[in-house]
């Protein structure tokens, strides 16, 4: 017997979350080129994947006409932070090498301070920095996808009720 999950999958929403992802990253890039004096937050990165998040947790609810278990909600959340990863990652070495800049530990900590005497004391700090980054996207994109997903049941169950 296959469950609602397996039949419906986390394919579609975690297409959708890296989606909205990518396309909100790219807005993002846009303003910034378009008003250079603009100082962007920094929390705009998790406002984005919050947004990503709830869109694909709706998106599950709608296949299967339910909210995520936990070990789905689970699922979804960690490969979604996967997905985040490697998207930062990827971009991140596709911007120094179009510069001809290795991806180290040193570029990462220059990139993320933006000065070389406050990156080399930050450098020893990057694990703890990432793993605390890891932990906070984790939750937000966890906590989305359910905010997501159960926002979808009741609003669906509100259109049922209605149309009879």
């Amino acid at each position: 017997m296959m469950s609602d999950a397996v039949s419906g999958g986390l394919g579609r929403p975690l297409l959708i979350f890296t989606g909205i992802l990518v396309a909100g990253q790219v807005v993002l890039y846009g303003i910034g080129q378009a008003f250079p004096d603009f100082d962007m937050p920094s929390s705009f990165g998790l406002v984005i994947a919050m947004v990503a998040a709830m869109s694909g947790g709706q998106s599950f609810a709608r296949a299967t006409g339910r909210a995520f278990t936990g070990g789905e909600k689970l699922r979804f959340s960690l490969t979604g932070v996967a997905i985040s990863i490697a998207l930062s990652l990827a971009t991140i070495a596709g911007i120094l090498a179009w510069y001809g800049l290795p991806l180290s530990t040193d570029m990462l900590a220059l990139v993320m301070t933006g000065d070389p005497a406050m990156a080399a004391e930050m450098k020893p700090w990057l694990p703890v920095i990432f793993g605390i980054g890891l932990l906070i996207g984790w939750a937000v994109i966890h906590f989305g996808a359910g905010v997501g997903a159960k926002g979808m049941v009741k609003r669906m169950a509100k259109e049922a009720a209605r149309n009879g």
